[in-house]
């Protein structure tokens, strides 16, 4: 019905900005789902059909992420969402939240195909997350990869913002998830294609490959964590059972993004679901040995991380936390002092050394001394009992 309607009112010659306005606030009301026909009106005063990706800023905050010639061009008129005659406000975000509006809130995902040379071929295969073989169905030498991707125009604008703003590949990566019509099939991967003389392309792997989008967001600060600071995806945890032990250890994602919906685009990312092993921690723990005044809570809690993650640890991990610990004055004795596993006694008892150092008091019931198999006796700490 609304679609009969709008093409009343959209055919009409004199009809206004207004007429066009209080149609789509009507649908809103009404939570209607519009057709390839619908039209709305952009800053320009210019009538877009909705296949024509027109952007939708409810809030004033989008604007900083486009480019200056898209302002005009591609934003919805001001006049939508100025004043609600024949909605409310809420009607109206939530129409365009459901999809049923077809205005996007961010820059549009757009079909690209990318020439591929036969010498990088391979190369470029592994990066985006080739495991196994390539196949070769076709004799030529002609491959493309097919994906979806932001115009270079966005992204030459993302990066000249950044240069100014350490969030602003934060707002680009929560953009992304916002979008109501982003269901994680075609953009979250790319095809590799070899191309025959006739032109017919045909898949060289049935493996999803990562398209250049993630590609670029991997190598940038646009997830915040816990704290509120942006970071590198990779060098964020999702928290699963598995990372459960490095929370206030490690960072975490932020907590409004770590959430089932979110994993896909998180996992895309590289977002961590496992901990990267012990070094993180042992270099934190070489860091507080560099204090004047070694800061007993943040110790604590780096011993702790490793105590919590023995219990999972590899073999190997496991070995290179003994033997860190054992040779490497990382150890805080109860006089606040650093030494080595190999010169620290959990505790004294009248058949102890006098005057030797102690591990602080605070950690000394840590398991981590016993579960690492650090105790050759009841009160020395080594590596080689077990």
């Amino acid at each position: 019905m609304i679609d009969r309607v709008a093409l009343h009112v959209f055919s009409a010659e004199n009809s206004s900005l207004q007429d066009f306005v209080r149609l789509a606030q009507i649908a809103a009301k009404l939570d209607a789902a519009v057709g390839d026909s619908f039209v709305y009106i952009t800053v320009d005063e210019s009538r877009r059909l909705v296949k024509e990706h027109v952007l939708c800023d409810a809030d004033g905050s989008l604007r900083e992420l486009l480019p200056k010639e898209r302002l005009a061009t591609d934003l919805l008129h001001p006049a939508y969402v100025e004043t609600f005659f024949s909605c409310s406000k809420e009607d109206w975000q939530n129409w365009v939240s459901s999809g049923h509006a077809h205005l996007l809130t961010f820059a549009p995902f757009v079909q690209q195909e990318i020439p591929v040379s036969s010498w990088t071929l391979e190369d470029e295969a592994r990066k985006r997350g080739l495991m196994g073989a390539l196949s070769r169905p076709y004799t030529s030498e002609h491959f493309v990869i097919k994906e979806w991707d932001f115009e270079r125009v966005y992204w030459d604008h993302w990066r000249a913002v950044a240069v100014n703003d350490d969030h602003l590949w934060t707002k680009v990566a929560k953009r992304i998830l916002s979008q109501h019509d982003f269901r994680w099939t075609r953009e979250k991967h790319a095809d590799l294609c070899q191309v025959a003389r006739t032109g017919k392309k045909k898949l060289m792997t049935n493996e999803p490959l990562l398209p250049t989008w993630a590609l670029e967001l991997r190598k940038l600060p646009c997830l915040l964590d816990t704290r509120g600071i942006p970071h590198k995806p990779h060098d964020l945890l999702q928290r699963t059972p598995e990372t459960e032990m490095l929370i206030d250890v490690e960072p975490f994602v932020d907590k409004h993004l770590d959430t089932e919906a979110a994993r896909p685009f998180l996992d895309l990312l590289g977002v961590r679901t496992t901990p990267a092993g012990p070094d993180h921690i042992l270099d934190c723990l070489r860091e507080q040995t560099k204090a004047v005044t070694p800061a007993i809570s943040d110790t604590g809690k780096w011993y702790r991380g490793l105590d919590r993650m023995i219990e999972s640890c590899s073999p190997a991990d496991l070995e290179r936390i003994k033997q860190t610990l054992w040779s490497e004055k990382l150890i805080l004795t109860q006089d606040r002092e650093w030494t080595a596993g190999s010169a620290v006694c959990l505790a004294l008892d009248e058949n102890g050394v006098p005057g030797a150092p102690v591990i602080h008091s605070t950690v000394s019931d840590l398991l981590l001394w016993r579960k690492s198999a650090l105790l050759s006796a009841p009160r020395w700490i080594s590596p080689f009992n077990g």
